[in-house]
């Protein structure tokens, strides 16, 4: 229990102490905004590319992992949108909203540094391979399944205006102009690229 506490609490507190601060406005208002933009477009992609292009995957199966990891994931989506159905009473939409919300973990603000005190170097190395496919993956499904909602809740009479006719092209078009403006996706791009040279990275 001391050793789960003293991983994880370090990381909350850090959190907590944000909150404080921002509560007490002691920075300006923007001063969140900024933080953000720099984390989302240069610190973490930086991060990934640094840690896709060096890791050391070793025997590691990166198809075991995924299904471990999406399996759980599936399991939280599913849960969501079952109890989003059932006890909040939304719509096809709204439940698959809450599905999303239920499933899609924060593997970057608290998965990243609890990975890194957890396991050092190697937990962020499979990190990576998570973090590789699991922003594709998750926009693709849940677009996909925000589109059939819309189309089953009009033909159900619960939104107004004509039935709206389902297309995997204009979907995936979508999801594919919503990635192409994630740096992180850049990130991981390049890093996986980098990898291929086998060029040496170094520094610290």
């Amino acid at each position: 229990m001391s050793l789960v506490l003293s991983i994880v609490a370090p990381i909350f507190i850090l959190i907590a102490l944000g909150a404080l601060v921002a509560k007490l406005k002691l920075l300006p208002d923007t001063t969140g905004e900024v933080l953000t933009q720099f984390v989302f477009l240069v610190a973490v992609p930086a991060l990934m590319f640094r840690t896709l292009a060096t890791a050391e995957f070793g025997q590691a199966n990166p198809l075991l992992l995924w299904a471990s990891y999406f399996a759980g994931v599936l399991v939280s989506f599913g849960l969501g949108m079952v109890i989003a159905r059932k006890l909040a009473g939304v719509d096809r939409r709204g439940a698959v909203i809450g599905g999303v919300s239920a499933s899609f973990s924060n593997l970057i603000f608290v998965g990243i540094p609890v990975a890194e005190r957890a396991f050092g170097r190697e937990g962020l190395d499979v990190l990576a391979l998570i973090i590789s496919i699991h922003l594709p993956v998750m926009m693709t499904a849940s677009t996909l399944l925000l589109e059939r909602a819309a189309v089953a809740d009009a033909r159900a009479g619960l939104t107004k205006g004509p039935v709206p006719a389902p297309s995997a092209r204009r979907t995936l078009a979508q999801v594919g102009r919503n990635l192409s403006r994630n740096a992180l996706v850049y990130g991981l791009a390049l890093g996986a690229l980098w990898r291929l040279t086998d060029l040496p990275l170094t520094g610290p």
